[in-house]
C-alpha cells in the first residue's frame, strides 16, 4: 500500500451535515464529524456516535469512497473505467452490472474508541462495506449502522478522512471494467 502522509495537527476537526440519501424526499440530516487523533488517527462521526482507527486504515475507506464516487459518476456501462491495484488489504471490491456499473466493497477494519451506539464492543474489528446506491448515492455501513449520502457528501467525507492525518489520495492507473472482468473470466450477463 503506497499513500504520502505529512505530518498533520491532531486538533484538525471538520463537520459537515449529510443529507440522507435513501430517506432523499426529506429534509433529514446527519451531523458529521472527522477529526484528527492521536499519531496519524482519526475519527469518524455520525451524530455523534463514532469511532478510532488509523492512517492506513483511514486512506483505505478513502480509496472505496473515492472508487464508489468514479463509479456513480461514469453514465456509460461500457466504458466504465475502474482502478487497477495490486493489493486490497482490508475491502474486497465486487462490481455487479444492472443498468450500470455498482461498487460493493466489503472487509474489516480494526477500530478503536466506538460508541455503543455504532459498534458492539469499544474496540476491535468490525465489518464494513462500501457501495454505490442508486441512483447516484454512496452508503457506509458498519455492523450496526449504515449511512448513505450524495456522491459529494461522500467527496467531503474522503476528502477529509485523508486531510485530519496529512494524507492524500495515490493517482492510480484506471482500466474499462467491462473489459477487465471479462479478460479475468468473470461472465458479465446484462
Amino acid at each position: 500500500m503506497n499513500f504520502n502522509i505529512s505530518t498533520a495537527p491532531g486538533t484538525h476537526k471538520f463537520q459537515r451535515q449529510i443529507r440522507r440519501w435513501r430517506e432523499n424526499d426529506s429534509n433529514k440530516h446527519w451531523d458529521c464529524a472527522i477529526r484528527g487523533v492521536g499519531e496519524g488517527g482519526v475519527r469518524l462521526e455520525f451524530d455523534s456516535h463514532g469511532l478510532e482507527f488509523g492512517s492506513a486504515v483511514a486512506y483505505e475507506l478513502a480509496f472505496y469512497l473515492a472508487e464508489a464516487i468514479s463509479i456513480v459518476g461514469q453514465s456509460s456501462a461500457e466504458l466504465t473505467t475502474a482502478v487497477a491495484r495490486e493489493d486490497e488489504p482490508l475491502l474486497k471490491r465486487k462490481y455487479r452490472l444492472f443498468l450500470d456499473w455498482h461498487l460493493n466493497a466489503t472487509g474489516e477494519i480494526p477500530f478503536g474508541k466506538a460508541s455503543t451506539a455504532l459498534m458492539p464492543f469499544p474496540e476491535g474489528y468490525a465489518g464494513v462495506s462500501i457501495q454505490t446506491v442508486r441512483p447516484g448515492g454512496v452508503e457506509m455501513e458498519f455492523e450496526c449502522s449504515s449511512y448513505s449520502f450524495s456522491k459529494d457528501d461522500a467527496a467531503w467525507i474522503m476528502e477529509k478522512l485523508l486531510e485530519a492525518n496529512g494524507q492524500t489520495l495515490e493517482s492510480y492507473e484506471r482500466h474499462c471494467l467491462f473489459e477487465t472482468l471479462k479478460r479475468q473470466g468473470h461472465k458479465i450477463r446484462s
